[in-house]
């Protein structure tokens, strides 16, 4: 299940962590940032707390996810 945050109404990147675990905790395989119809979509620092609840997560359970930031599926991707 892909779930999306619209993280630019979160306000906060403590909002954006806490929407991103409760996500994942609710069963979520994958997070998104946003639709892309926010005024504010994925950025860095968001992109980097999503990236580090998804780790946490994993760490507590055992059970990974995903993320998509910006159209990204990977950070190969954001790279580029």
């Amino acid at each position: 299940m892909k779930v999306i945050l619209g993280t630019g109404d979160l306000l906060t990147l403590r909002n954006v962590a806490r929407a991103s675990m409760v996500a994942m905790m609710a069963g979520a395989d994958f997070i998104k940032t946003s639709t892309g119809k926010e005024a504010v979509n994925a950025t860095l620092p968001v992109g980097l707390v999503m990236t580090r609840a998804i780790r946490e997560y994993a760490q507590q359970t055992g059970n990974g996810g995903g993320i998509q930031a910006g159209g990204r599926h990977s950070h190969r991707e954001a790279i580029r």
